[in-house]
């Protein structure tokens, strides 16, 4: 092979051609760019093995250089083993064309939007439960829905913690909504909770609204959101709650006050929160592949072409769901996907695992 700017032949020592001579012939174009990316990577690096970049944006802009100087000339980013914690959505423009985004150990390259959570601590008198503060979770702040425990997903605290309550009758038609509950299935305090959600299953939807208030000499609760006749005629219909305190009370789940930023998890048994990865969701969207619509005239230069993603583990999202709720009539389709492409052509996603999405 032929190795380019700025990769240069005196960058390259026997152990990164072992690394080249060890992968199918396929994967080697006879005359590339190589950058290497390594999220523990020192910053300033260049691409170079000894010097590699330490983040996907400024690999790209990179690779992207090369491209506009070289139009014919593969480049490939070879991202090493480790988590990419991205803090914004990657975004692939036309510019990017023609680029490789490939894990140099298959799988072990992780494109997360999320971000580790440390400085956990029994809480006192123990009982498995653990927690920790984050302040910029504070006085209503927009919070994340979604948080990992050592690679699973962990459950928001909710009740019942199996099963679910049933509506006693059909939902009222105004907004905000009736929610007629049975005795004894809700709290009026839960009401006080800003990010307290009522999960409500009719027909073929599943709405995610946010409580209102309950009244208990009525039997009725208000949910946010707005009349769906069509839907709302089950008498029976299935619904939890979550994210009220008091529901946390079964191993493995969690909550977050976002009024005062603490975060707590209750602990399957011998399971020490401060010696397994926690991971909360930041991001709804990891990867957007995303030309110009453009004239038809220049088409050719405002799609995207080429773009490959190989081996990669895309992990760790959010859902997107909006402070006010969703009322989704199909298939959530407010709600973007994690990966998501247009005005793109002869792209490929080959031997990538997605993993713990939240949308």
């Amino acid at each position: 092979f032929e190795c380019r700017a700025p990769v240069t032949a005196s960058d390259i020592d026997m152990r990164w051609i072992a690394l080249l001579s060890s992968l199918p012939a396929w994967v080697l174009p006879l005359s590339a760019a190589f950058l290497m990316v390594r999220p523990d990577a020192n910053l300033g690096g260049n691409g170079a093995p000894h010097h590699p970049f330490r983040t996907l944006p400024e690999a790209l802009t990179a690779g992207a250089a090369i491209r506009a100087a070289n139009p014919d000339e593969p480049v490939t980013l070879l991202l090493q083993r480790g988590r990419y914690e991205l803090k914004e959505t990657l975004k692939i423009g036309a510019a990017h064309s023609g680029i490789t985004l490939r894990s140099a150990v298959p799988g072990q390259a992780v494109v997360s939007g999320g971000r580790r959570i440390t400085g956990w601590k029994e809480a006192p008198g123990g009982q498995g439960l653990w927690e920790v503060r984050l302040p910029e979770f504070t006085n209503g702040r927009p919070a994340f829905h979604h948080l990992f425990v050592n690679g699973q997903r962990a459950q928001r605290a909710r009740t019942p913690n199996s099963g679910f309550f049933q509506t006693r009758a059909a939902l009222g038609t105004q907004s905000p909504i009736d929610l007629p509950f049975r005795p004894g299935d809700l709290k009026p305090e839960w009401a006080r909770y800003p990010d307290a959600q009522v999960v409500l299953l009719m027909k073929w939807t599943d709405w995610h609204l946010p409580l209102v208030a309950v009244d208990t000499g009525k039997g009725v609760a208000e949910l946010l959101g707005g009349p769906r006749a069509s839907w709302m005629d089950e008498p029976d219909a299935r619904y939890w709650v979550e994210n009220v305190p008091d529901a946390l009370d079964q191993p493995g789940e969690w909550y977050l006050d976002t009024q005062t930023g603490w975060l707590r998890y209750l602990a399957p048994k011998g399971l020490r929160l401060n010696r397994v990865p926690v991971v909360a969701a930041r991001l709804t969207e990891l990867v957007r592949v995303e030309g110009d619509p453009g004239s038809v005239e220049s088409a050719s230069e405002s799609v995207v072409q080429g773009v490959t993603f190989s081996g990669i583990t895309f992990a760790e999202t959010d859902d997107g769901i909006p402070s006010e709720g969703l009322q989704s009539p199909q298939s959530a389709v407010p709600i973007r996907g994690a990966f998501r492409a247009t005005h793109a052509t002869d792209c490929v996603i080959e031997d990538c695992t997605f993993a713990n999405l939240g949308g």
